[in-house]
Parts: C-alpha cells; structure tokens; sequence
C-alpha cells in the first residue's frame, strides 16, 4: 500500500497563491532587496514548474514520480515561505 501524498494539489495551489500574493505586495510596497527580488522570483518559477511536473505525472500514473514532485513542492513552499518572513522582519530591505 502507497503512503499517502505529502499534499492535496489543491492545497499546494491555495497556499501558492496566498504566498504569491504576500510576495508581490511585500516587493511593491517598500525598497527591496535586488537579490531578495531575484531569489522570489526564481522560488515562484519552481513552483510553477513542479505544479507542471506534478500534473503530468499524476495525468501518466507514475505515483512515484508525482509523490517525488509533491514532495519538491512542499519545498519550495517552504522557502517561499520563508523570505515571506524575511520581508516581514525587514531583511528583505538589505538589512542583515
């Protein structure tokens, strides 16, 4: 028997647009970081990419490859995550 996925792919997407959102607004509202725009940028990339990934996979039935890209997913949500909490705490702003 399978383990079940790390995630429900509508969870991942909810969560994705939130984090998104938070980003976007975070990066508009105040001086920002070049690098920190560059490293959100390429974070929001990934995940569109694994979304892709973890489509095509579940539309084959390799349940181990999607479980794989689910599990990358869950990564990456937690770096984007993360620099939402770094802008929040002002490091976004070039402070160390």
């Amino acid at each position: 028997m399978n383990a079940p996925p790390p995630s429900d792919p509508d969870d991942f997407q909810q969560q994705l647009e939130i984090l998104r959102s938070l980003l976007k607004e975070n990066l508009k509202r105040g001086e920002q970081n070049p690098l920190l725009g560059s490293q959100v940028d390429f974070w929001l990339e990934s995940a569109r990419f694994l979304e892709l990934n973890i489509e095509i996979w579940g539309k084959s039935g390799n349940a181990y490859e999607e479980n794989q890209a689910r599990k990358q997913m869950r990564k990456v949500l937690d770096i984007l995550q993360e620099l939402v909490n770094r802008m929040n705490d002002g490091m976004g702003n070039g402070e160390s």
